[in-house]
Order: C-alpha cells, then structure tokens, then sequence
C-alpha cells in the first residue's frame, strides 16, 4: 500500500500544475484555454474517483465476505438518503439570469435531489466529527 502515497501525491501535482496553468492563461488573456484544461482535469479526476468508489468496495467483497453485510448496509442507507431528497426536491421552473424561466423538469429535479443530497451529507460529516470528539474526549 506504500504505492497509495505516491499516487495521491502524483494527483496532487497535477491538480497544483493545472491551477497555476489557469492562473497564467488568465494573466495571459487565455482563460478559456485554462478553464478547460481544468475542466477536463476534474472529469478526469471525478471518473477516477468513481471508479475506485466502485473497484475498491468490490475486492474488499471478496477478501473479507463479513464485511460486505457492513458495506451494503451503508449502501441501503445511501440509497433512502437519496430517495428521500429526491421525494423532497421540486420541479417549479426557476427564473433565469436573462429574466426567462428555466423549465426543464428533469434538470430541475435531479439539481434540487443533489443539493438536498449535499446538504445532509455535509450536515452528517460535521455530526461525525463533533460527536466522535466528544467520544474521544471521555476515554
């Protein structure tokens, strides 16, 4: 697993040189060349990440079968979490910076489900560390 350091600090250079290529193309008078080179380098970098979020789960599954039961229960509650925002999110047009209205239902659906769905991960990460401080602090 030494090879994991080398490979975080790999992306992180990459992502340290494409902000400074932005920065320099928009001194330049280039922003959009920049923007789109760090567009694509957080596709890249999101696709990636998928993957891993994918693979990874996957051998853990084969190595240590038990722990699977663990995993599919954090699937099952991620699922109800999106579930419920989605249940929760509106379709109403919204007014657009033009003055028109952006009506496309499908957009606004699944916009609203991945802000709610944001929303309550943020909130549990910070329960998490508050509670888990607190935790610490009595042992």
């Amino acid at each position: 697993m030494k090879y994991i350091k080398y490979i975080k600090y790999l992306f992180l250079l990459i992502s340290v040189l494409t902000l400074v290529y932005f920065i320099i193309s928009g001194v330049a008078g280039n922003t959009e060349t920049g923007a789109d080179v760090m567009l694509k380098w957080a596709y890249v970098s999101l696709a990636l990440t998928v993957l891993a979020t994918i693979i990874f789960p996957l051998i853990n599954l084969f190595t240590n079968p038990k722990g699977a039961v663990r995993s599919l229960v954090g699937l099952v509650v991620v699922l109800i979490v999106i579930g419920v925002c989605y249940a929760l999110s509106s379709a109403e047009p919204v007014v657009d910076s033009s003055g028109g209205f952006f009506e496309n239902p499908v957009t606004l659906k699944l916009s609203d489900t991945g802000l709610y769905a944001a929303y309550i991960a943020m909130a549990a990460t910070v329960l998490i560390a508050i509670v888990g401080e607190i935790i610490n602090a009595f042992k």
